[in-house]
This record gives C-alpha cells, structure tokens and sequence, in this order.
C-alpha cells in the first residue's frame, strides 16, 4: 500500500490518495473516518481488485462456503 497527500490550495479540502486496498488500507481508512469529525479529508483509492477488501488470512476458508460477501471485510457499498 502507498499513499500520496495532495492539499488543494483552493478548498480547504486535504485529498488521500490510497494504492491498494487490502487489509491495511482498509484499516488506514477506517482511522481516517474515525478521527476526521471535522471531514477535513477526501480519500480516493486505486487498487486491481474488482472488489472491496477481503479477508486474505482466511481465504482457504472461502473454498468451503463459496460466499464473496462472507470474505468481504466490509458492505460492497462501502
């Protein structure tokens, strides 16, 4: 996972920029959202993945119940 900061001059607005949304960078934004009361920030992320993260430690399990939204770590919403 990698991140950039870009802060627009204009607004007051702080752009985060996430590469990669694994279980780290969904953990990043998880902190970002809880401590940003002031929603100083907006997060942008990039990643290959056609889905939002999933939980890679317990992939075998997958293969016994086949179900994406029980590997999901979050609402595909999200």
């Amino acid at each position: 996972m990698g991140s950039a900061v870009d802060q627009n001059a204009s607004t007051s607005s702080v752009r985060i920029v996430i590469i990669g949304l694994g279980m780290v960078g969904l953990s990043f934004i998880e902190k970002i959202l809880e401590y940003d009361t002031a929603k100083k920030y907006t997060i942008t992320t990039i990643c290959e993945e056609p889905f939002v993260a999933y939980n890679r430690v317990g992939l075998t399990q997958y293969f016994s119940h086949r179900s994406i939204d029980q590997q999901l770590m979050k609402p595909e919403q999200w």
